[in-house]
């Protein structure tokens, strides 16, 4: 009896490991530090074009460390789920330059937007990753900031410090 047990507990942890793993490809996928952050970048907008949105990317050199890079695929990949999902968009402008000693990343949709002040304020249950976004970037010593408005389109714009 406590062989089974084990067995199964064994089952659990392994089953847990793999589902670990698979977001962790998903929040730092390998393309990101084998073939950069365009091509990572490239990837994901890929979701967003076989659905037939137009799709604008234009990625400068911007001079980010690897932690500075992570960090902008990781709003990228967040905001543009949030437009796959609930924007019905047509036209999506994903651009990174470098502006004086910061990298900024501007997403930018015409979609059905969203009462951003009121969401943020009250955000659905299970819905937190807008909040989270914004702590992950803060402690990074970044800004992200965040227009939007019903019928307005959605704006995102991440500020991160150079090294």
């Amino acid at each position: 009896g406590l062989a089974d047990e084990v067995r199964a507990a064994a089952d659990t942890v392994r089953a847990s490991i793999g589902g670990l793993r698979s977001l962790l490809l998903d929040i730092y996928p390998p393309s990101l530090v084998t073939a950069g952050l365009e091509a990572a970048l490239n990837d994901l907008v890929s979701t967003l074009r076989a659905r037939g949105t137009v799709v604008r990317l234009d990625i400068g050199d911007t001079g980010l460390d690897a932690a500075g890079e992570r960090l902008v695929y990781r709003v990228a990949q967040e905001c543009l789920h949030n437009i796959a999902r609930h924007a019905a968009a047509s036209n999506v402008e994903v651009r990174l330059e470098r502006e004086e000693r910061h990298a900024v990343l501007a997403i930018n949709d015409n979609g059905v937007g969203f009462d951003a002040p009121d969401l943020l304020a009250n955000p659905k249950d299970g819905h937190f990753g807008l909040r989270v976004l914004g702590d992950v970037v803060a402690d990074a010593g970044g800004e992200l900031l965040l227009a939007s408005a019903p019928g307005a389109g959605t704006h995102w714009q991440l500020r991160i410090p150079l090294p």
